[in-house]
């Protein structure tokens, strides 16, 4: 059973390492169609008539998109913990709370970002 930090640690990379994982810019980026249906049909009308720079113009709205709903989840929940007492359990361990003195959503966008963890506050 990992040390609450160490869940802590993992629980942020994990959400980092998905934040990419945007199915919809996937399928775009690979020229996949959607499934037939008579709701996705338009979807698929739109994406193929644009061009190759329109399409990246609009996975990289998607992604952008994903991040920031990730990012607004994460200080949601930051801002629970700090006003309402909100906790995260592992494995019947409770996370630390702003172990590098910064907030879920700041220590995930630098993981995302490729930063390496920096050293935890004495707790």
């Amino acid at each position: 059973m990992p040390k609450p930090l160490d869940a802590y640690r993992e629980l942020i990379d994990e959400i980092a390492a998905i934040s990419d994982d945007d199915t919809q810019a996937i399928r775009i980026e690979n020229d996949e169609r959607w499934p037939d249906s008579a709701s996705l049909a338009k979807t698929n009308t739109l994406i193929e008539k644009l061009s190759a720079d329109e399409k990246a113009v609009l996975i990289e709205m998607l992604r952008h998109s994903r991040h920031s709903g990730i990012h607004d989840t994460l200080a949601r929940l930051n801002e629970m913990i700090a006003l309402s007492g909100l906790r995260l359990v592992s494995n019947g361990s409770e996370l630390p709370v702003e172990p590098f003195g910064t907030e879920l959503f700041y220590d995930w966008e630098c993981r995302r970002n490729g930063d390496e963890w920096p050293e935890p506050l004495e707790q």
